[in-house]
């Protein structure tokens, strides 16, 4: 049988006897009858084996997860799906550095809160090689590290790798907490500013411009111009003498929501009518305007 030029040579595997018999039949009749090839599919050859779990040896501390302060900024800390556009991603590299290799997205804080050590068996060489991995991080990343795991990061790279070899080594309780680093603290909510209470308070100007409108208000007064100027802008020239109304105008404008701008000399007077009766507010108006005046006098003396 000849073939064209460029077409493909198949291997044919010996035939059984039943085709063989098929085959010498067609022949004798003048025709090859040709053999089909048998097909093999990929998977029925190939095994596909499941990947091996992070194997968390019992070291010889206690669990992250039982240490407080690590333990806290471990939950805080974000594991990124894809790599963060600065610096590391801290649980990631740490959990490598702690197990020589990642596991799936979901499993990585927690592998890391179940870590309590290194292999006791083989202590000083899992040791050497986590220092190893350590030293090859940036200062800056290195003292991510630390912050992460409660350990303090001041110093040179040499004095932060030995603590943080040593807690890695058999981690157990903190006795000195240092503070958190930005990377490890709890991200808090900014706030937004509100724009309702800016735009409903009177500018300083516009503060001035309601006070000289009083003042020019109380001089056309004949009978109280005295009595109805604001008492904020003007300011005492001696003190109150001692008076049963001292302990009373002084509680009237020291409250809270006391308005001194709009307030006058008469409006306080009023204001103490209940407590002492009118007639003998009103008998003694020069002392409570002198003790009015002393108590402003003492306001805008504090601010």
């Amino acid at each position: 049988c000849f073939r064209k030029a460029g077409t493909r040579v198949e291997s044919m595997s010996s035939p059984d006897p039943a085709d063989a018999a098929a085959i010498a039949e067609a022949a004798s009749e003048g025709r090859v009858r040709r053999e089909r090839k048998q097909v093999t599919r990929l998977l029925d050859e190939v095994e596909v084996s499941e990947k091996k779990e992070v194997e968390i040896l019992v070291g010889g501390g206690k669990k992250l997860q039982d240490i407080g302060p690590v333990a806290d900024r471990l939950k805080v800390v974000t594991v990124h799906k894809s790599k963060p556009k600065t610096g590391i991603d801290l649980l990631k590299t740490l959990h490598t550095i702690l197990y020589k290799r990642l596991d799936t997205f979901g499993k990585i804080r927690q592998n890391i809160l179940d870590f309590s050590g290194l292999d006791p068996a083989n202590l000083e060489a899992e040791a050497k090689r986590v220092r190893d991995r350590l030293s090859k991080l940036k200062l800056d990343d290195l003292k991510n590290i630390a912050s992460v795991l409660a350990q303090e990061s001041t110093g040179n790279k040499e004095q932060i790798l030995d603590r943080c070899v040593e807690f890695i080594k058999a981690p157990n309780d903190v006795d000195k907490v240092p503070r958190a680093r930005s990377a490890t603290k709890t991200p808090t909510k900014k706030r937004k500013r509100s724009t309702t209470g800016s735009a409903k308070k009177p500018s300083g100007s516009s503060k001035k411009a309601k006070v000289s409108a009083k003042e020019a208000e109380s001089e056309s007064d004949d009978s109280d111009s005295d009595d109805e100027a604001p008492l904020k802008p003007k300011r005492p020239k001696d003190n109150a003498p001692d008076s049963k109304f001292t302990e009373a105008v002084r509680a009237i404008l020291y409250a809270p929501k006391a308005k001194l701008e709009e307030l006058t000399k008469k409006k306080v007077r009023k204001m103490l009518y209940p407590k002492f009766g009118q007639d003998e507010v009103e008998s003694n108006k020069e002392v409570v305007n002198s003790v009015t005046e002393a108590v402003i006098k003492a306001i805008i003396a504090s601010e």
